[in-house]
Protein backbone atom coordinates (compact mmCIF):
# COMPACT_ATOMS: atom_id res chain seq x y z
CA UNK A 1 0.00 0.00 0.00
CA UNK A 2 3.12 2.61 0.95
CA UNK A 3 4.61 1.49 -2.66
CA UNK A 4 1.16 2.43 -4.11
CA UNK A 5 0.86 5.79 -2.81
CA UNK A 6 4.06 6.57 -3.05
CA UNK A 7 3.61 6.44 -6.89
CA UNK A 8 0.49 8.03 -6.88
CA UNK A 9 2.09 10.96 -5.15
CA UNK A 10 5.09 11.64 -7.94
CA UNK A 11 4.55 13.58 -10.69
CA UNK A 12 3.27 12.54 -13.85
CA UNK A 13 5.86 13.44 -15.96
CA UNK A 14 8.25 12.20 -13.52
CA UNK A 15 6.33 8.67 -13.81
CA UNK A 16 6.61 8.76 -17.66
CA UNK A 17 10.40 9.69 -17.88
CA UNK A 18 11.11 6.30 -15.89
CA UNK A 19 9.37 4.71 -18.29
CA UNK A 20 10.94 6.17 -21.37
CA UNK A 21 14.17 5.19 -19.45
CA UNK A 22 12.78 1.88 -19.45
CA UNK A 23 12.05 1.37 -22.90
CA UNK A 24 15.62 2.61 -23.82
CA UNK A 25 16.99 -0.35 -22.79
CA UNK A 26 15.74 -1.93 -25.90
CA UNK A 27 15.77 0.88 -28.22
CA UNK A 28 18.79 2.14 -30.53
CA UNK A 29 18.87 5.86 -29.83
CA UNK A 30 21.35 5.71 -27.29
CA UNK A 31 23.68 4.07 -29.59
CA UNK A 32 22.96 6.34 -32.38
CA UNK A 33 23.99 9.36 -29.97
CA UNK A 34 27.22 8.28 -29.14
CA UNK A 35 28.05 6.34 -32.04
CA UNK A 36 27.55 8.38 -35.06
CA UNK A 37 29.21 11.51 -33.56
CA UNK A 38 32.29 9.77 -32.65
CA UNK A 39 32.78 8.57 -36.14
CA UNK A 40 32.10 12.24 -37.61
CA UNK A 41 34.64 13.30 -35.18
CA UNK A 42 37.07 10.81 -36.08
CA UNK A 43 37.07 11.39 -39.54
CA UNK A 44 37.82 15.11 -38.66
CA UNK A 45 40.59 14.04 -36.66
CA UNK A 46 42.40 11.60 -39.37
CA UNK A 47 41.79 14.95 -42.31
CA UNK A 48 43.45 17.04 -40.15
CA UNK A 49 46.32 14.57 -39.18
CA UNK A 50 46.58 14.25 -43.23
CA UNK A 51 46.08 17.79 -44.43
CA UNK A 52 48.92 20.22 -44.36
CA UNK A 53 48.31 23.60 -42.92
CA UNK A 54 49.98 26.71 -43.20
CA UNK A 55 49.54 28.75 -40.24
CA UNK A 56 49.11 28.06 -36.43
CA UNK A 57 45.37 28.66 -35.02
CA UNK A 58 44.77 31.29 -32.55
CA UNK A 59 43.47 29.15 -29.91
CA UNK A 60 44.27 25.35 -31.30
CA UNK A 61 41.34 23.85 -28.78
CA UNK A 62 38.77 26.42 -29.25
CA UNK A 63 39.25 26.11 -33.08
CA UNK A 64 39.45 22.53 -33.84
CA UNK A 65 36.16 22.47 -31.00
CA UNK A 66 34.18 25.07 -33.25
CA UNK A 67 35.20 23.30 -36.80
CA UNK A 68 34.01 19.58 -35.12
CA UNK A 69 30.79 21.07 -33.54
CA UNK A 70 29.80 23.29 -36.38
CA UNK A 71 29.82 20.33 -38.82
CA UNK A 72 27.72 18.01 -36.37
CA UNK A 73 25.69 21.11 -36.52
CA UNK A 74 24.85 21.08 -40.31
CA UNK A 75 24.80 17.03 -39.85
CA UNK A 76 21.36 17.95 -37.47
CA UNK A 77 18.49 17.58 -39.66
CA UNK A 78 19.25 14.34 -40.65
CA UNK A 79 20.56 13.26 -36.79
CA UNK A 80 17.53 14.58 -35.29
CA UNK A 81 15.17 13.03 -37.26
CA UNK A 82 16.41 9.56 -37.21
CA UNK A 83 16.92 9.92 -33.52
CA UNK A 84 13.31 11.00 -32.66
CA UNK A 85 12.08 8.48 -34.82
CA UNK A 86 14.13 5.73 -32.96
CA UNK A 87 12.27 7.04 -29.98
CA UNK A 88 8.82 6.82 -31.27
CA UNK A 89 9.50 3.50 -33.18
CA UNK A 90 8.73 1.45 -29.91
CA UNK A 91 5.13 2.43 -29.67
CA UNK A 92 4.49 2.99 -33.75
CA UNK A 93 5.81 -1.00 -34.22
CA UNK A 94 3.62 -2.08 -31.37
CA UNK A 95 0.60 -0.72 -31.65
CA UNK A 96 0.95 0.71 -27.87
CA UNK A 97 -0.24 4.54 -28.67
CA UNK A 98 -3.47 3.78 -27.77
CA UNK A 99 -2.33 1.34 -24.58
CA UNK A 100 -0.36 4.38 -23.43
CA UNK A 101 -3.51 7.01 -23.31
CA UNK A 102 -5.76 4.54 -21.55
CA UNK A 103 -3.34 4.31 -18.50
CA UNK A 104 -3.89 6.78 -15.46
CA UNK A 105 -1.69 9.13 -17.14
CA UNK A 106 -2.13 12.43 -18.92
CA UNK A 107 -0.84 11.94 -22.61
CA UNK A 108 0.99 15.37 -22.03
CA UNK A 109 3.17 14.02 -19.66
CA UNK A 110 4.09 10.78 -22.11
CA UNK A 111 4.68 13.41 -24.56
CA UNK A 112 6.79 15.65 -22.57
CA UNK A 113 8.55 12.56 -21.51
CA UNK A 114 9.51 11.75 -24.67
CA UNK A 115 11.05 15.61 -25.02
CA UNK A 116 12.98 15.32 -22.10
CA UNK A 117 14.62 12.36 -22.95
CA UNK A 118 15.15 13.44 -26.77
CA UNK A 119 17.17 16.33 -25.05
CA UNK A 120 19.07 14.82 -22.64
CA UNK A 121 20.06 12.50 -24.98
CA UNK A 122 21.35 15.14 -27.63
CA UNK A 123 22.78 16.84 -24.53
CA UNK A 124 24.64 13.58 -24.26
CA UNK A 125 26.03 13.65 -27.92
CA UNK A 126 27.49 16.95 -27.41
CA UNK A 127 29.43 15.60 -24.28
CA UNK A 128 30.56 12.66 -27.30
CA UNK A 129 32.01 15.48 -29.63
CA UNK A 130 34.15 17.28 -26.70
CA UNK A 131 35.57 14.26 -25.12
CA UNK A 132 36.32 13.83 -29.22
CA UNK A 133 38.00 16.84 -29.38
CA UNK A 134 39.87 15.93 -26.66
CA UNK A 135 40.50 12.83 -28.04
CA UNK A 136 41.58 14.53 -31.04
CA UNK A 137 43.97 17.29 -29.80
CA UNK A 138 45.96 14.90 -27.84
CA UNK A 139 46.52 13.07 -30.78
CA UNK A 140 47.53 15.95 -32.88
CA UNK A 141 49.81 17.20 -30.01
CA UNK A 142 52.04 14.33 -30.61
CA UNK A 143 51.88 14.27 -34.29
CA UNK A 144 51.96 17.81 -34.54
CA UNK A 145 53.42 19.64 -31.64
CA UNK A 146 53.70 23.10 -33.13
CA UNK A 147 50.19 23.17 -33.94
CA UNK A 148 49.24 24.72 -30.45
CA UNK A 149 47.49 21.47 -28.66
CA UNK A 150 50.59 21.71 -26.06
CA UNK A 151 48.41 24.34 -23.59
CA UNK A 152 46.36 23.06 -21.11
CA UNK A 153 43.03 21.70 -22.13
CA UNK A 154 39.90 24.57 -21.41
CA UNK A 155 37.82 22.36 -20.26
CA UNK A 156 35.19 24.84 -19.28
CA UNK A 157 35.17 26.58 -22.62
CA UNK A 158 34.86 23.58 -24.27
CA UNK A 159 32.04 22.78 -22.16
CA UNK A 160 30.44 26.16 -22.58
CA UNK A 161 30.78 26.07 -26.31
CA UNK A 162 29.17 22.40 -26.11
CA UNK A 163 26.01 23.66 -23.95
CA UNK A 164 25.47 26.88 -25.66
CA UNK A 165 25.16 24.41 -28.75
CA UNK A 166 23.13 21.88 -27.29
CA UNK A 167 20.50 24.14 -26.25
CA UNK A 168 20.55 26.18 -29.67
CA UNK A 169 18.82 22.40 -30.83
CA UNK A 170 16.38 22.72 -28.70
CA UNK A 171 13.50 23.82 -30.76
CA UNK A 172 14.90 21.34 -33.53
CA UNK A 173 14.37 18.33 -31.32
CA UNK A 174 11.01 19.56 -30.55
CA UNK A 175 9.77 20.05 -33.93
CA UNK A 176 11.33 16.43 -35.27
CA UNK A 177 10.00 15.12 -32.12
CA UNK A 178 6.35 16.20 -33.14
CA UNK A 179 6.95 14.48 -36.62
CA UNK A 180 8.29 11.36 -35.40
CA UNK A 181 5.45 10.83 -32.56
CA UNK A 182 2.29 12.16 -35.36
CA UNK A 183 3.72 9.85 -38.22
CA UNK A 184 4.33 5.99 -37.62
CA UNK A 185 6.49 6.29 -40.87
CA UNK A 186 9.88 7.12 -40.70
CA UNK A 187 9.50 8.56 -44.10
CA UNK A 188 7.49 11.56 -42.90
CA UNK A 189 10.36 12.39 -40.70
CA UNK A 190 13.40 12.06 -42.73
CA UNK A 191 11.65 13.99 -45.39
CA UNK A 192 11.52 16.54 -43.30
CA UNK A 193 14.87 16.22 -42.32
CA UNK A 194 16.17 16.39 -45.65
CA UNK A 195 14.06 19.51 -46.54
CA UNK A 196 15.43 21.48 -43.63
CA UNK A 197 19.11 20.37 -44.59
CA UNK A 198 18.13 21.85 -48.49
CA UNK A 199 17.03 25.11 -47.20
CA UNK A 200 19.78 25.38 -44.66
CA UNK A 201 21.94 24.41 -47.38
CA UNK A 202 20.45 26.70 -50.16
CA UNK A 203 19.22 29.68 -48.46
CA UNK A 204 20.61 29.64 -44.87
CA UNK A 205 23.87 30.31 -45.93
CA UNK A 206 23.04 33.21 -48.11
CA UNK A 207 21.76 35.24 -46.23
CA UNK A 208 22.38 37.80 -43.28
CA UNK A 209 19.16 37.27 -41.32
CA UNK A 210 17.98 33.70 -42.45
CA UNK A 211 20.24 32.25 -40.36
CA UNK A 212 19.59 33.92 -36.84
CA UNK A 213 15.73 32.43 -37.98
CA UNK A 214 15.76 29.63 -39.42
CA UNK A 215 15.76 26.63 -36.74
CA UNK A 216 18.31 24.53 -38.53
CA UNK A 217 20.71 27.16 -38.69
CA UNK A 218 20.80 28.66 -35.07
CA UNK A 219 23.06 25.59 -33.29
CA UNK A 220 26.01 26.53 -35.74
CA UNK A 221 25.30 30.38 -36.90
CA UNK A 222 27.29 31.60 -34.01
CA UNK A 223 30.49 30.34 -34.79
CA UNK A 224 33.32 32.57 -36.22
CA UNK A 225 35.02 31.59 -39.38
CA UNK A 226 37.70 33.05 -41.26
CA UNK A 227 38.15 36.64 -41.04
CA UNK A 228 35.50 37.23 -38.53
CA UNK A 229 37.68 34.80 -36.20
CA UNK A 230 41.07 36.51 -36.84
CA UNK A 231 39.39 39.93 -36.01
CA UNK A 232 37.54 38.86 -32.84
CA UNK A 233 40.08 36.68 -31.43
CA UNK A 234 37.35 33.87 -30.29
CA UNK A 235 35.39 31.38 -32.10
CA UNK A 236 32.03 32.63 -31.19
CA UNK A 237 30.10 35.46 -31.49
CA UNK A 238 28.43 36.25 -28.54
CA UNK A 239 25.44 38.47 -29.32
CA UNK A 240 24.22 36.15 -32.00
CA UNK A 241 24.64 32.85 -29.37
CA UNK A 242 22.48 34.86 -27.25
CA UNK A 243 20.01 35.42 -30.10
CA UNK A 244 20.25 32.00 -31.35
CA UNK A 245 19.47 30.41 -27.64
CA UNK A 246 17.02 32.49 -26.85
CA UNK A 247 14.64 31.41 -30.03
CA UNK A 248 15.79 27.86 -29.59
CA UNK A 249 14.85 27.66 -26.06
CA UNK A 250 11.33 29.54 -26.21
CA UNK A 251 10.31 27.80 -29.39
CA UNK A 252 11.26 24.90 -28.27
CA UNK A 253 8.83 25.08 -25.10
CA UNK A 254 6.12 26.53 -27.21
CA UNK A 255 6.38 23.40 -29.77
CA UNK A 256 6.33 21.09 -27.36
CA UNK A 257 2.85 22.30 -25.30
CA UNK A 258 1.25 22.43 -28.53
CA UNK A 259 2.43 19.11 -29.94
CA UNK A 260 1.19 18.12 -26.51
CA UNK A 261 -1.92 19.28 -26.57
CA UNK A 262 -2.41 17.89 -30.73
CA UNK A 263 -1.53 14.74 -28.88
CA UNK A 264 -3.58 14.70 -26.18
CA UNK A 265 -6.69 15.51 -29.02
CA UNK A 266 -5.52 12.94 -31.86
CA UNK A 267 -8.15 9.84 -32.03
CA UNK A 268 -5.70 6.91 -31.60
CA UNK A 269 -6.49 4.33 -34.80
CA UNK A 270 -4.35 1.46 -33.57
Amino acid sequence: MTTIATTRQTPSVIRAVRAELVKLHNNTAPITVTVLPFIMCGLVTVASMTSPYTSRPINAWLDTAASMISFWSVLLPFFVALTTALLASTEHNNNMWKHLFALPISRRSIYVSKQIIAIALFGLSQLVVIGSVILAGLILRSLKPDYGFDVAIPLADLLGMAAMTWLASWLIISLHLWMAVRFASFGPAIGFGLLAFLLNTLIAQRSDWWPRLFPWSLPANFFASGLDRMLNGSPIKWEVAATSIAISVIGSLVAMLLAAWETSRRDVEK
